[in-house]
């Protein structure tokens, strides 16, 4: 070791990781090595927890330990302090809640040892753990370090893009390269830019293992957001520019390094700053396409982690033009004269194929880079009889206001369509897409709803009798064959591990059975539109056999059901649910999630033989924008239960449903309210925010309470419940508000401190709706109905900005706010003033609100009769 007094330091930054950090800290102590050589930095950054106490006695108990104490300063000022006392050859970076395999010291060590002239950074794998469940980053497979262990040089791998502190890297003291403390994220990326720039190459060691943990008390994705980084970014990556830049060159290493964030960005929709008005807004987007005009060509098409939408995407951004040439052979996408795709198929995703009265239903759209660059308007269907006489048809497409699947901001297009056809008359058929007098057929896509399944080569399926087969760009029509049925089985089950298990079902779900069954289903915990619909149609003497499907010990809720009802209720995930989910024919659910009704992992295990039909009955009317939830490509919902108007058009012009595929009901659950039952009350109910609060993880949400009480949502909701005009408009007119925290913001709820006011209390206890005279909320579902009601509605939306932004889980409304049923707020002060307003014209709702809540809903006298009789006529 020469000079080196160690042989690695490492450097372990800690703030409020008591449940993690002697686990990480014992991830080095038991490396399979001499220990003596490892020096290990234990810097607490003034965390609050009783992580410093644990550092402090893990310092006592191992000599190479050495513990350091300061006030926070953030990680960036806390790693340099390390960095600047570190006294090994070689210096690593551990965060507190992660840890390291036991070989992977030493391994690193060993290699750096043989590279150390060549390189000045080498990295390793990451694997995930999520609870126990480890899985390897894809940034290190093999598709990307395709060598394994050794040394990659940065010109011709470029994608090898290095962000993150599972690094080791050359201690050169005073020369050592420090983290920019200024910097709000890319930290660790500009850091080791900086060092891999030197020699333009990095090292890469297969045989050793950084494990990062994810937990509800990890850094929350939330501060990736534009809303509090976009300048950042922005600033960042021109500097990259800028810093790394020769004589107008710029290494193609730093160039992906930008489209790279830029891709990740794109696809979870965190690249626009959606909060920004409309001139900022603008200017911004040129922002960003003066950073992707210094990005090369062909680094953006040769992007090996890019989808080739997105790539098409950054092209035409940055304003290049991109052609296309189109043959027998198929289509080639060119820019620059560099081919950016070519194949001979446009894709078909294929999504549902269902039986429709006597005919079969498939739901698919056609997608693909060259249809962003052409227009088509139609697609056409060959196929031959089963006399042998052969046919074409054509039928019109339509652009779908859905977003593509692979990225959540809208990047393409796709074109939906549904093709039925008779399989008495039906041999065989194929789709095909005709530009510019070339007819391009169909690569099927599978999806998971679709029952054919890629990783079980499972190309067939069984539908009523019907086989209908997948092979050479064609479907093929068929009668139901035993011995190809017990092929697909046995196929399924040598592609599928657990073969036994995989077998018993099969042969399970393969038995056929005349008894109808329908099945009912709500959310863990609540009796919903499910409930309220198996109530109605069990007394139905029509032969049908219903069962409620019960989540978890809900013994209290029992008592709703009568002892008869109660003989069918069966636990969610009993054997029997198994059974009888198999077998049903109807499936009722107030909640779409596939974990709630189906008592399987995984739907490939059952999508090919299970043919029920799918009725949605929603808990709540759909106002909010969801797409990539409840759109008809995402979805298994074959009938959806609306209550509107509204929810018609919503649906079928933003989330691709038919006329077809509704049910003009009303929710089961959907009753006349006693409009003589109204107290002097007001009910304030807003809505939770994901931002403010941690993921949930093992049921359980971190807090962030120094988030939450610095935010506008709080600040703005405190100042109106504590104001003194609402003291004395509640006094002044006898009036108590009843303030309904969300549950998931209950831990929340000291931090109101409502005992200034008599008059205003935590709604602990779920009254009637119809006792309170004004509603007020933000956007929570409620307001349904009181606008069946006909009562007063406020809005208040005190965090606008963070909302526009996307930092809850969604960011736009599809009811918009000035077509809703009331005003909108955005501080106390309006509040107050809108209420007096409410107050002093008798709380009789005013226009145009009055107007649009009678108009809104289309509610039938008893909407589970409705239902019913929708359902069993089909």
């Amino acid at each position: 070791m020469s000079d080196f007094k160690y042989l690695v330091t490492v450097i372990i930054p800690v703030y409020n990781t008591q449940d993690y950090i002697e686990e990480c800290v014992l991830s080095i102590e038991n490396q399979k090595m001499d220990v003596s050589k490892i020096e290990v930095l234990l810097i607490n950054d003034g965390s609050k927890d009783q992580s410093g106490n644990i550092c402090e006695n893990l310092s006592k108990k191992y000599a190479n330990i050495t513990y350091i104490c300061k006030d926070n300063s953030g990680v960036s000022d806390t790693r340099n302090i390390g960095i600047q006392r570190a006294r090994g050859k070689y210096i690593m970076l551990l965060d507190s809640d992660d840890y390291l395999d036991n070989k992977s010291i030493k391994n690193l060590v060993d290699f750096f040892d043989k590279h150390y002239n060549e390189v000045d950074l080498i990295t390793y794998p990451i694997y995930w753990d999520r609870n126990g469940k480890i899985s390897l980053h894809g940034r290190y497979s093999s598709k990307n370090y395709d060598k394994g262990t050794g040394i990659y040089d940065l010109n011709q791998y470029p994608h090898l893009n290095q962000s993150t502190v599972n690094i080791m890297f050359k201690n050169e003291f005073a020369n050592n390269q420090l983290y920019d403390t200024t910097m709000k994220l890319s930290e660790d990326q500009n850091f080791d830019t900086a060092l891999l720039m030197k020699k333009n190459k990095i090292g890469f060691v297969e045989k050793a293992k950084y494990f990062y943990r994810r937990h509800g008390a990890s850094v929350s994705q939330t501060r990736n957001n534009p809303y509090y980084c976009f300048e950042d970014i922005m600033t960042y990556n021109e500097c990259l520019l800028s810093r790394y830049s020769k004589n107008g060159v710029v290494p193609k290493y730093v160039q992906t390094l930008i489209i790279n964030t830029f891709n990740w960005r794109v696809k979870s929709d965190m690249l626009l700053p959606y909060h920004y008005e409309s001139e900022l807004f603008d200017s911004a987007k040129e922002r960003i396409k003066n950073i992707l005009k210094q990005i090369d060509n062909d680094v953006i098409i040769n992007h090996s982690n890019c989808d080739k939408y997105v790539k098409l995407y950054f092209l035409t951004q940055k304003g290049e033009f991109v052609s296309y040439n189109i043959n027998n052979d198929g289509y080639k996408i060119f820019c620059q004269d560099i081919t950016m795709y070519e194949d001979q198929t446009i894709d078909c995703y294929l999504y549902k194929v269902r039986p429709c009265n006597h005919e079969i239903s498939i739901f698919a759209s056609f997608e693909s880079p060259l249809l962003e660059l052409t227009p088509v308007n139609e697609y056409i269907v060959r196929g031959i009889y089963k006399n042998g006489e052969k046919f074409e048809e054509r039928y019109s497409l339509d652009v779908s206001n859905v977003p593509f699947r692979n990225t959540k901001m809208k990047t393409a297009h796709t074109f939906p369509f549904t093709y039925t056809f008779d399989p008495t008359k039906v041999k065989k058929f194929s789709f095909y897409i005709h530009i510019n007098g070339y007819d391009l057929t169909f690569k099927p896509i599978y999806i998971k709803f679709s029952g054919f399944v890629k990783k079980f080569h499972r190309n067939a399926i069984t539908i009523n009798g019907t086989r209908l087969s997948y092979s050479n760009h064609s479907f093929k029509v068929s009668h139901q064959n035993l011995i190809k049925d017990i092929f697909d089985i046995l196929r399924t089950m040598w592609f599928y591990p657990r073969k036994h298990i995989f077998a018993i079902q099969y042969f399970r779900l393969k038995a056929k059975t005349n008894r109808k069954i329908w099945l009912y289903y709500d959310s863990a915990g609540v009796l919903d539109n499910g409930y309220f619909q198996f109530i109605h149609d069990f007394v139905k003497n029509d032969g049908i056999e219903r069962y409620y499907i019960m989540d978890g010990d809900n013994s209290d809720l029992l008592s709703k059901f009568t002892l008869e009802q109660q003989e069918n209720i069966v636990r969610y995930k009993s054997k029997k649910h198994k059974d009888l989910f198999l077998k049903s024919s109807k499936i009722f659910i107030s909640f779409s999630s596939l974990s709630i009704y189906s008592p399987f992992k995984e739907f490939a295990w059952y999508s090919d033989v299970t043919h029920y039909e799918l009725i949605y009955l929603q808990h709540g009317i759909l106002h909010a924008t969801l797409q990539n939830l409840y759109a008809k490509e995402f979805t298994e919902i074959d009938k959806f239960v609306i209550s509107s108007n509204f929810e018609k058009e919503n649906l079928k012009q933003n989330y691709d449903y038919l006329d077809n595929d509704f049910i003009i009901s009303g929710m089961p659950r959907m009753t006349k309210f006693n409009q003589g039952n109204t107290k002097n009350k007001i009910l304030f109910a807003p809505s939770w925010r994901q931002y403010l609060i941690g993921q949930l993880v093992n049921n359980r949400r971190a807090l962030k309470t120094q988030e939450f009480l610095a935010s506008d949502f709080y600040n703005q909701i405190y100042q109106f419940l504590n104001s003194k005009d609402l003291k004395e408009i509640l006094e002044d007119n006898d009036l108590y508000l009843d303030f309904q925290l969300h549950p998931i913001f209950k831990p929340y709820q000291k931090y109101f401190d409502l005992d200034k006011n008599e008059r205003v209390n935590f709604n602990f206890e779920k009254h009637s709706l119809d006792e309170y005279k004004i509603f007020i909320t933000d956007f929570s579902s409620y307001q349904f109905d009181y606008i069946q009601l006909v009562r007063p509605i406020v809005y208040f939306l005190p965090d606008s900005k963070e909302f526009k932004a996307g930092l809850h889980s969604y960011r736009s409304l599809d009811l918009k706010y000035e077509n809703a049923f009331g005003p909108l707020c955005f501080n106390s002060n309006q509040m107050i003033k809108e209420i007096k307003n409410i107050i002093e014209h008798k709380y009789i709702v005013a226009e145009p609100y009055c107007t649009r809540m009678q108009e809104f809903f289309t509610v039938s006298d008893n909407p589970a009769e409705t239902i019913y009789n929708s359902i069993i006529d089909i």
